[in-house]
Parts: structure tokens; sequence; C-alpha cells
């Protein structure tokens, strides 16, 4: 198929699925595609350029599929691989049903776009999208003071767009996606004082409905641009920002996870933390990108990000700014769930300052013993000075859970060129190591002291 319209203009097309019919069963192994590509001049049937190949699954609809045109025409085509059980034709029909939307003002289909709106003071969620497959948009709009969720999302598969909106004084969350998955960006927005979450997610692959992405984009303004509305999460009274679930489907895993949250600011949340990471411990054939860079944390009352268990993924945690949190900053730890030993996991932690924290340890990092597929690095000028660590026990002295600025559970972690003086902690560096002839390397690094006597006593290991 060919979708040819006159070439002086370009268009954004969209693609919305109505029915999905594929009567092949799996256990014959065949594959069903739908193709979308720029098609070539003067060809019939050919391909230019792929945009996307989308697998066919019985009653499972893809969400909806928008892209600009080139100038060329659109072809569209079903691709069927008969697989290795086959008796050299189709066993099946496969049947597809779905509305082509063609606009020529650079505007793809929106399922929901509020735009410049007040909704406020309503008795139930402000905002409700169920079921949603079509792109879904929130901008410059204002969602306070509803007696439930502020903008509820529930099921489905989109990507969705909040941008320059006020989600806050809500009774439940600011913001709730609760779906199959898709892209979901969030820019220049403020979560002021819900009585939940600012934001959380949960993956939900329940219901028939397939994702072609699965990003969280959430960022803020970058220090070099003050033109640009900031993106706050303050004053939350259960935490800040929840990830849950977030595994790749059992079926149409052909993307990889992301989770990017850059230059936001996160001030005063309450109860939970400002970051809360559940990562998927299921087997995946892809880690989930993890990337919290150039964000400001600041009188927060728990811990500040939290990612427990850190397992199937790529982190990096760089350039951040921890200061005045009442309950520690940071906590990667797998040493409570080793069955999760044979689970990928790869972190940076690079450039951050953790300054006048307070909490019975302000860093607590460490993956899994002995795990092949695990490592963890703490370096490139971390600075970790001027916090307060108090022992809660303090007529109990401590044996193995030591109360340091920066505690670290397991040997494949890298401490190297970071910056430690915490006049306030008894400690400066502390193992708990279920096997004390693991050997952690922390070379390289400057403890406030030019001389070793002056602070070995500031280390606790094996032999305290």
């Amino acid at each position: 198929m060919i979708v040819n319209l006159p070439r002086r203009l370009p268009y954004d097309y969209t693609l919305q699925f109505l029915s999905i019919i594929n009567q092949n069963p799996d256990r014959l192994g065949s594959k069903s595609h739908l193709l979308i590509c720029d098609a070539e001049d003067g060809l019939i049937n050919s391909c230019s350029e792929k945009r996307y190949r989308i697998p066919i699954y019985d009653g499972v609809f893809p969400q909806s599929v928008s892209l600009r045109s080139s100038g060329n025409p659109i072809y569209i085509a079903l691709e069927h691989e008969l697989g290795p059980i086959s008796t050299g034709r189709v066993f099946g029909d496969i049947e597809l049903q779905f509305k082509l939307h063609a606009s020529a003002t650079h505007q793809a289909f929106y399922g929901l776009n509020v735009t410049h709106s007040v909704v406020v003071n309503n008795t139930g969620n402000g905002i409700q999208a169920q079921m949603i497959r079509d792109r879904t948009a929130l901008w410059n709009v204002t969602v306070e003071s509803n007696e439930g969720i502020g903008f509820y999302v529930k099921d489905g598969a989109a990507d969705i767009w909040v941008n320059d909106t006020s989600l806050s004084h809500n009774w439940i969350d600011g913001m709730n996606v609760s779906y199959a998955g898709g892209s979901i960006n969030i820019n220049g927005s403020r979560f002021i004082e819900n009585r939940w979450r600012g934001f959380t997610f949960h993956q939900n692959m329940s219901l028939p409905f397939l994702p072609l992405r699965q990003e969280i984009i959430i960022k803020g303004r970058p220090s070099n641009n003050i033109f640009y509305p900031p993106t706050i999460f303050k004053g939350n009274f259960w935490g800040g920002i929840v990830i849950g679930n977030n595994c790749l489907p059992e079926i149409g895993n052909f993307y990889e996870p992301k989770v990017l949250i850059n230059w936001v600011q996160f001030l005063q949340n309450h109860n939970h933390p400002a970051i809360d990471v559940f990562s998927c411990r299921d087997p995946q054939p892809a880690p989930m990108t993890l990337d919290i860079t150039g964000n400001v944390f600041e009188r927060n009352t728990e811990v500040t990000v939290r990612i427990q268990p850190a397992v199937n993924i790529l982190g990096v945690i760089n350039s951040n700014q921890f200061s005045y949190n009442n309950y520690s900053a940071l906590l990667i730890k797998n040493s409570h769930h080793p069955q999760l030993k044979n689970r990928y996991a790869d972190f940076t932690i690079a450039k951050n300052t953790f300054k006048f924290n307070k909490g019975p340890w302000i860093i607590n990092i460490g993956l899994n013993e002995d795990a092949p597929n695990q490592k963890m690095i703490f370096n490139q000028q971390n600075e970790v000075t001027g916090n307060e660590v108090y022992n809660p026990f303090p007529f109990l002295k401590p044996r193995s859970t030591p109360y340091a600025a920066l505690i670290v559970s397991s040997s494949n972690v890298i401490i190297d060129k970071n910056c430690f003086r915490n006049p306030q902690a008894d400690y400066e560096i502390g193992t708990e190591l279920m096997e004390h002839a693991k050997i952690i390397d922390a070379r390289n690094n400057n403890w406030g002291y030019t001389k070793p006597d002056n602070f070995m006593h500031r280390i606790f290991d094996q032999f305290d």
C-alpha cells in the first residue's frame, strides 16, 4: 500500500489501529510485521528508508504511530515469515484495520490535547485518560487542589507530553501513569505539595497493548538557559518520583527502556525518597538506561535517591548537588537480594557534591558480591564534605554495620579520586562485607589530611 498525497507540502501521518487479527498460532514460530517506510520514487512495493517495523500479535494493539514525510510517498506493507514449521503457505489469515490521519500543518493526531486550561478543586481526579493509544498532551495547564490524582493515565500504550504545567496541591499524586508503555516527556513543570507523590509510573502489561518504546524523560532548566521554565518537585508528602515495575514485555521486546532525569529541582519532599527506582528483577534482553544528571536535591527528609535492588540497569549519576538533606543522600544496595547475583548492573557515580547532609550514613553503595556481570565506580571528584553522621544507637558500639559518610557493601565497587572531609562523622568510609577477605579498592582519594596517621582511624574495616 502506497500513500501518495500532493508533493508540494510535507505531511504528518498518524496510523491509528482499530482491529488486529493474526490467526497464525505461536507454535508455528511464524512472525508478522507491519512495515512503514518512505517509498522510492517510481517504484512499486519498494521501501527506501524504514521508519517502523511493528510486530503483529493477535488482539494486541500497538500504540498509534506518527511520522513526518520527507516529501516522498509513504509505503505500508505487511511482512510475514513462515517460520520453521511450515507447509510453504500462510497457515491463517492476518487482518489489520487502521485509520490513517494526514495533516499539512505539522501537527500529528492527538487523542487528548489540553492547552491553556485550569482544572482545579474537583471532587475526583483532575484529568483522567484510560485505555489510551494516541498522543496525549498537556501544555500550560493548571491542575491543582483536586481531591484525587491531578493527571491519571490508566492502561493503554501511547506517548505523553507534559509541558509548562502545574500539577500541585492534589490529594493523591500529582501525576500517576499505569500503562503498558510509551514515551513520557515532562518539561518545565511543577509538582508541589501533593499529599502523595509528585510523579509515579508503574508498568502494566496485563492488557493487550504494545508500546513501541519505553522512555521516561523528565527535564528541567539547564544552568546556562535562564529563559527555560524549571521543573520542580517540592514538598510532596510521599516523595518526589517513583519509577515502579519497568520490565520489557514478553512479546515485542525490541526496544531498550530509558529513564532520564536531568536538571530537576527536588526540594523538601517528605517521608519517601525524592527519586525511588524499582528495577526489574526478571532476566532481561537489554538493561534499562538510567541517567540522573545535573539535579539539585535540598532539604529532603528521607533517603534522597534510592535504587534497591539495582539490577538490569546501566546507570549514570553525574554532576548532582546533594545538600542539607535530613536523612542520607544516596542508597544503591543489592546485598539483601543474593538471588540476583547473575543479573546485570553497571553504575558510574561521578562529579557529584554531597555537602551538609545529615543521617546515619550519607552514601551507601554496593552490588551483589561475586557477581560476574556487576560493577560500580565512584570516581572523578565526588565531593563528600561537611556532612553530619550520627549513631542512632549511641550506647552501642558498631560492629558489622558502621555509621560513616560512605558505606561500601561489596568488593566490585571502585572508589577513586574523590574528596572526603567530614569532621562530624566518626568514620569517613566503612565496609559492610560478609567476607572479610574481600578487598575494596579505595586508592587515590583525598581524605582531608596529608599524613595517613591523621585519617587511618577514620576508616572502618575488618580490623575495627
